[in-house]
């Protein structure tokens, strides 16, 4: 049971805590953004820049909730069909 909930963490929870700080933490976002654009060309920030990025981290921590529920059905079914271990 308890490695079931640690594969799907494994690879459910990163993809949700990407999602979090994409929404939470979109001014270092957009810092990263500036540094890494062309030389003379400065990017505005505009309302659908932070749009986008909300609307990106909550697909993020959806996909990772759906990769977190499947995984863990799928170990939790598969050690149900599996034969029991000789004592």
């Amino acid at each position: 049971m308890i490695g079931a909930i640690c594969f799907g963490a494994a690879f459910g929870l990163p993809f949700m805590a990407w999602g979090v700080v994409l929404i939470v933490d979109r001014e270092r976002s957009w810092q990263r953004k500036l540094r890494n654009a062309r030389a003379g060309e400065i990017p505005r920030r505009s309302p659908g820049w932070d749009r986008r990025q909300i609307g990106l981290g909550l697909l993020l921590m959806l996909f990772g909730a759906v990769v977190f529920a499947l995984l863990l059905g799928f170990n939790l079914w598969a050690q149900g069909i599996s034969p029991a271990a000789p004592m």
